[in-house]
C-alpha cells in the first residue's frame, strides 16, 4: 500500500489491533507526507479511538500545520488527547496555548505529553 500511495487503505490499516502493524503504517504515511495529511485531519474522528490515536501520532510525524487545529480539537476532548498534545509538540508553533491549558488535564498521561511537547517546542526555538 505505501508504494502505491494508497493513503485511505493505510489509513483502515490504523485500527490494526496489532500495535506494531499499526506503527509500520505510522511510518508509511509519514513518509507519504503531504498527501495524506488531509485523510488523517479526517481520520481523527473515526469512530475507532485506536485509529484517531495512530492519526494523531502520524500528523506529528509529519508535523504539517495543516493539523494544528485539528490536533487542538482533539486535545480537548476523547481518549486520543495524549497522541494529540505529542503531535503539537512536534509541530510547534499555534499549539502552545492549548498545551498549557493541557497542562491541567486531569489526566496524568495528558499533563505529561503536554510538558514535553512543550519542551520540545522551547528546544525547536532556542
Amino acid at each position: 500500500m505505501e508504494k502505491k500511495k494508497d493513503v485511505q487503505g493505510l489509513i483502515k490499516a490504523l485500527a490494526h489491533e496489532d500495535v506494531n502493524v499499526a506503527l509500520e503504517v505510522v511510518g508509511a504515511l509519514a513518509k507519504i507526507g503531504d498527501t495524506a495529511v488531509e485523510p488523517l485531519i479526517e481520520a481523527l474522528r473515526d469512530e475507532h479511538w485506536h485509529t484517531r490515536e495512530m492519526a494523531a501520532i502520524t500528523l506529528g510525524e509529519i508535523g504539517d500545520p495543516r493539523a494544528v487545529g485539528p490536533l487542538i480539537e482533539a486535545v480537548r476532548e476523547g481518549c486520543v488527547r495524549s497522541g494529540a498534545a505529542t503531535a503539537l509538540g512536534q509541530i510547534g508553533g499555534a499549539a502552545v496555548e492549548p498545551l498549557i491549558r493541557a497542562l491541567k488535564d486531569e489526566d496524568g498521561n495528558v499533563r505529561r505529553a503536554a510538558r514535553e511537547s512543550l519542551g520540545k517546542i522551547r528546544l525547536k526555538k532556542t
